[in-house]
């Protein structure tokens, strides 16, 4: 920024967010904003559900005091009824996605390390009593740094997506048994998410996750 000359914005300094209750699909905020505009807004509903959203929305917030700087006519109102829609109106999908109730049925795209990190927040936040991970990675990266983070008492449903850069299920399972994490291998990411299926009841969880590629062939 100091090198274009262009001026530096923290969103954290211009709107913050506290959560205040929150549903399986939908969560609601407390909103403290130092933008004029948005101080008419005590809260809002959105359907971005994921830990990391917040920070989303909030940067999206902040991007308000902007638009308004460049002449956009901003409604309040337009803003909250947007929150609560995002999923349908831009077509998002596989980020802390919800595919089923019973079983609970997640799909998340997070792939890095932060994204983990998130992940595991999101979980530990749900009522369950088995967790299944149906995960496959792909193979030009370090997926040390991301097995390590990952939950030691789930079953794993290892696989490979359907991509050149998909890395083996067998790979996947040696270097996950090095951090304990015990599953079996499948030969495509549908046979993995359909013995998830099968084998977990009602009460259970189904996480589908650690590539963009695995989230994409469950998407209904």
């Amino acid at each position: 920024a100091a090198k274009e000359q262009a001026p530096l914005y923290f969103a954290a300094d211009l709107v913050q967010l506290e959560r205040t209750n929150s549903a399986l699909e939908q969560i609601e905020y407390k909103l403290d904003s130092t933008i004029a505009f948005l101080q008419a807004i005590q809260s809002l509903k959105t359907d971005l559900i994921g830990a990391y959203q917040k920070y989303n929305l909030q940067t999206a917030l902040a991007c308000c005091k902007l638009l308004i700087q460049h002449g956009f006519d901003l409604n309040t109102n337009h803003i909250k009824a947007a929150c609560t829609s995002v999923i349908p109106t831009s077509k998002l999908m596989g980020r802390w996605q919800i595919l089923a109730k019973h079983p609970l049925t997640i799909a998340e795209s997070g792939h890095n390390r932060d994204g983990i990190a998130f992940l595991m927040k999101g979980l530990a936040q749900q009522s369950y009593e088995q967790l299944h991970f149906v995960l496959g990675m792909v193979n030009d990266k370090d997926i040390s740094i991301i097995l390590k983070e990952l939950p030691k008492t789930a079953v794993y449903y290892f696989c490979k997506a359907n991509i050149p850069r998909g890395l083996s299920a067998d790979i996947l399972q040696q270097q996950a048994n090095r951090f304990d994490l015990k599953g079996h291998c499948f030969s495509s990411v549908k046979a993995a998410f359909e013995a998830a299926k099968l084998a977990a009841n009602s009460e259970d969880c189904i996480l589908i996750a650690g590539s963009i590629f695995v989230v994409a062939e469950v998407l209904p």
